[in-house]
């Protein structure tokens, strides 16, 4: 939380990295873990969280979107968020190691596990049960409120 506080918006590979180099290496954080606690968060109305467009990549774009829907993630919403993720940290990988899209998406895939990968898709669908439970509740009270 401090992280978010001091650098104000951050992506999550931004977060990943910086957790990992104030602690020298000693902390690492897979987005497996952190987009779950984000989840968490935002449940809770901690953080907010947002898609940013990446451009004219639209190739590329669709690309990681097929990539999700091979990989078994079927809900739109989560695409968009692991393909913002997996866009960031492609162009850090080229930009970075001076590789293409195609080297830096086939690292992308070796470092975003399947088990991640379904992680992620968990506590998605945890965090919208939560807000669709809020959402049942308010509208609970608010039935109560005129029936009295």
């Amino acid at each position: 939380m401090r992280l978010l506080k001091d650098n104000g918006r951050m992506y999550g590979y931004q977060i990943t990295q910086m957790v990992k180099d104030l602690t020298k290496g000693e902390l690492q954080i897979t987005e497996g873990a952190l987009y779950p606690l984000l989840h968490r968060l935002e449940e809770q109305d901690l953080v907010e969280t947002e898609l940013e467009n990446i451009g004219n990549r639209e190739a590329q774009i669709d690309r990681l979107v097929s990539y999700c829907a091979a990989q078994g993630i079927r809900y739109y919403d989560v695409q968009l968020e692991l393909v913002d993720h997996m866009a960031e940290w492609i162009e850090h990988a080229m930009e970075e190691q001076q590789l293409s899209f195609e080297e830096a998406f086939l690292q992308m895939q070796a470092a975003f596990t399947q088990e991640e990968l379904q992680l992620i898709l968990k506590s998605k669908k945890k965090a919208v049960q939560a807000k669709l439970n809020k959402l049942q509740i308010k509208e609970w009270e608010a039935e109560q409120a005129f029936s009295v």
